[in-house]
């Protein structure tokens, strides 16, 4: 008995397979792939019977987490879909300057607002056309010595809160308008200033009867294509000096005369003539 027990710590000491085998002979295991496994005993199919148990559970946690995910996620998605997009109306111009002369300029408007309007505060001088994403802004010609400005302004027929401003400044010609409150036969000026008159109307235009020239001829002057300075003098009659009253030659153009007066007082007479030299 003594003799075997020394036997088998040599071997355990001296032969890790034969350690191995044997030890596992001793304790009841088996050598598989030179791993020692356990023989099922007694009370393993017990326990092989529990752990398909724990697999299962497992499995249903799995899928009730994924469950849960699943419909956060569609929780989301409905949320990201029932979120309506910010409304916006911008304008590629926001501000812009026309010459004395007129002009146009075309601006591109920028919306997902649907339908809108234009309204502006200019007394007149400025219109505006739409047409489709495009709104033309149009001044004619400056009758104003100074710059005049207005703003055009676009918003939505929808949300009337969403608005967008351009503005816009319109040079002025330097000249005084004699005919800003009404036509007539002559005006007043002064030396030194640069003057226009609407040339379009005859005289004050009543057509009264108190006028032969004009219930023969009508009222309206449209054959007109240049302007001519007839005479001028100073009020003593100094020919010298009446050149001066009236400085250069007055300019005829879309339906005004514009002249500039001389250094000295006096009077002087423009005409206009048709096509033909006859005095309209």
């Amino acid at each position: 008995m003594e003799s075997k027990m020394k036997k088998f710590i040599i071997k355990l000491l001296f032969s890790p397979r034969q350690r191995s085998s044997e030890l596992g002979s001793a304790l009841g295991l088996t050598k598989r792939s030179n791993i020692v496994r356990p023989f099922p005993t007694a009370a393993q199919p017990a326990q092989a019977r529990r752990r398909p148990v724990g697999l299962a559970k497992t499995w249903i946690y799995a899928a009730s987490f994924a469950a849960g995910m699943l419909l956060a996620g569609c929780d989301t998605d409905d949320e990201y879909r029932a979120a309506e997009p910010e409304l916006y109306l911008t304008a590629s111009t926001r501000i812009f300057a026309l010459s004395a002369d007129g002009g146009q300029r075309t601006v591109v408007i920028d919306t997902n607002c649907g339908e809108w309007k234009v309204t502006t505060d200019a007394a007149g001088w400025l219109s505006n056309r739409k047409e489709g994403n495009l709104l033309t802004i149009t001044a004619g010609e400056s009758l104003s010595t100074k710059a005049q400005t207005a703003v055009v302004t676009v918003s939505s027929i929808d949300d009337p809160s969403l608005t967008c401003e351009i503005r816009v400044m319109q040079y002025g010609t330097g000249a005084t308008n004699l005919s800003a409150l009404g036509t007539a036969n002559c005006y007043m000026a002064s030396t030194g200033a640069s003057y226009v008159f609407d040339a379009s109307i005859k005289g004050n235009g009543l057509g009264d009867g108190n006028s032969e020239y004009i219930d023969k001829h009508g009222l309206l002057l449209d054959e007109g294509v240049a302007a001519e300075l007839l005479w001028e003098a100073v009020f003593d009659a100094d020919k010298t000096r009446s050149r001066d009253v009236i400085d250069g030659e007055p300019v005829y153009r879309n339906g005004r005369i514009w002249f500039t007066t001389g250094r000295e007082q006096g009077n002087a007479v423009i005409a206009l003539r048709d096509f033909s030299g006859e005095i309209v």
